[in-house]
């Protein structure tokens, strides 16, 4: 995705934008990748993509509440996880979250129920469990306390349909996240560690041990970490414990618009027969492919995003924003802007209902600046009122727009403001996403000086925000932000650099 700018502009940015000084402003895109915004929805649609699945398990502290049998979780006849991690699990008084696979879960409305089973027969108390999906709550419960056992009248499996959930107040008040487009790598580490837990008990039955660190990732180049497996298979007596110490390089790269992890370089210092499974086996032959299905639902709209790992292990997915380049920051800092320019898009909304659309200016010039400030709208998006409201720090006023309709059914919003030297100024346009077949769009945001004096030194700015539409979910998928930047050095000031 691209925000036009013109070719003197793109010089001026191509040499301004790196190795720049720490000025006031710091600002932030606004897409569907960053930051927790969410929307509250009567109930989530249907459609709503899933790209993390996690349950949470709060162990009574019941006398013997604790179980050292295996757990596994499904939420469909083609989904299942067994739940086990490098911690010990299941302990009496404990809270814990796992994340769980994502095989025939495309869409919310794949979870077809929600199912707990315990093996075995060392009874498991719990207090409270959930059901997140994109990191929110969709179902919880309490009990006081829920026995997982093969007497004393209880069973060993814990069964709650979808038709149920979906009456519960945590589903019925889902508020659709917006997901990040940061990735952290503790996130990472747990997916991994899902994965090799599961896949320890389909190939034996039994747990793993390692604690916290049992997983852990280090960045080795922009797009590769070293995942180092230091785990222990804990055979019950009197059969001695395995290990599980394998380290291989994971590399991710985009790929029809997703992220595609691929894994080189295994080496493996274990004791875990290759016949059972194998440490090696799974780490260059089985981890990847989860993996990719577990991350599925990170698509990107048209273009892969510049993919990269921060020195800590983050994994960012960064817009880019042709012609000017590849950004390397998630946030983006303003250090000479004289104006800059915020959008923010809500987040995930239904159609055919009042969303608010905003836009946040920023002056860092000496002397106040007549300004003209239009959106172009496109077919799907209708504006509900003519008068606007405008926030800055010492007042809210009301502005009368201009609102010119073309036949295409796309818009154009236009008004003049001034923008108050060294404030911000906020402007909130009342919009209507209207529901339809599945189709792209984009509001464009431009922001254009006025006096002739500052136009001349200052090139308009714009933020091109893109949206995906359907017929029950209306969805961001990335605003780019283009700042304003000195076109000539301005007298007595000293060059741009």
């Amino acid at each position: 995705m691209g925000v036009p700018v013109n070719s003197k502009m793109s010089s001026v940015l191509r040499s301004t934008w790196f190795g720049v000084a720490t000025c006031t402003l710091l600002l932030t895109t606004a897409s569907a990748w960053s930051g927790t915004a969410s929307v509250a929805q009567a109930a989530p649609p249907d459609s709503m993509p899933v790209w993390r699945l996690q349950v949470r398990f709060v162990t009574s502290n019941a006398d013997y509440a604790n179980t050292d049998d295996s757990v596994k979780v499904e939420l469909n006849g083609a989904n299942r996880t067994w739940i086990d991690s490098g911690r010990d699990d299941f302990e009496r008084n404990k809270d814990e979250t796992y994340d769980l696979r994502t095989e025939g879960i495309n869409t919310l409305a794949d979870i077809d129920f929600f199912r707990v089973e315990k093996g075995g027969s060392d009874g498991w108390a719990l207090r409270h469990m959930q059901l997140l999906v994109n990191g929110v709550a969709i179902y919880a419960e309490s009990f006081g306390p829920l026995w997982l056992d093969n007497d004393g009248g209880h069973s060993r499996v814990f069964l709650m349909d979808d038709y149920f959930m979906r009456q519960r107040s945590n589903w019925a008040n889902y508020a659709v996240p917006v997901r990040s487009n940061v990735v952290p790598v503790r996130d990472m580490e747990r997916r991994i560690e899902a994965l090799t837990g599961d896949f320890v008990h389909g190939a034996s039955g039994t747990n793993f041990i390692g604690g916290d660190h049992g997983v852990e990732m280090f960045t080795m180049s922009t797009n590769s970490w070293r995942v180092d497996l230091d785990l222990e298979d804990e055979k019950q007596f009197p059969f001695p414990d395995l290990e599980f110490d394998v380290d291989f390089d994971l590399t991710v790269s985009c790929v029809n618009n997703r992220p595609r992890f691929t894994v080189a370089n295994v080496n493996t210092d274990a004791s875990w027969p290759e016949d059972d499974g194998g440490s090696g086996s799974f780490a260059a032959f089985s981890l990847a492919p989860r993996l990719n299905d577990m991350m599925k639902n990170y698509t990107f709209f048209r273009r892969c995003p510049n993919i990269v790992l921060a020195p800590n292990g983050d994994l960012h997915f960064n817009p880019r924003f042709p012609p000017i380049g590849d950004w390397l920051q998630y946030q983006l800092v303003d250090t000479c802007a004289p104006i800059a320019l915020h959008v923010s898009t809500g987040g995930e909304t239904k159609p055919d209902g009042e969303a608010m659309f905003v836009a946040t200016a920023k002056s860092t010039l000496k002397q106040d600046e007549k300004v003209e400030i239009s959106f172009e709208l496109p077919p799907q998006v209708v504006l509900l009122d003519t008068v606007i409201e405008v926030q800055t720090g010492k007042e809210t006023y009301k502005v009368e727009v201009t609102l010119d309709e073309r036949k295409d059914g796309s818009s154009r919003v236009a008004f003049s403001d001034v923008l108050i030297a060294g404030s911000l100024a906020r402007y909130t346009l009342p919009l209507m996403y209207k529901s339809g077949k599945e189709s792209t769009g984009q509001i464009k945001t431009v922001i254009r000086p006025l006096d002739e004096k500052t136009a001349a030194t200052i090139t308009e700015l714009e933020a091109v925000s893109w949206f995906e539409f359907y017929s029950d979910l209306v969805v961001p998928l990335l605003t780019s932000v283009a700042h304003s930047r000195y076109i000539e050095d301005l007298p007595g000031k000293e060059p741009t650099k």
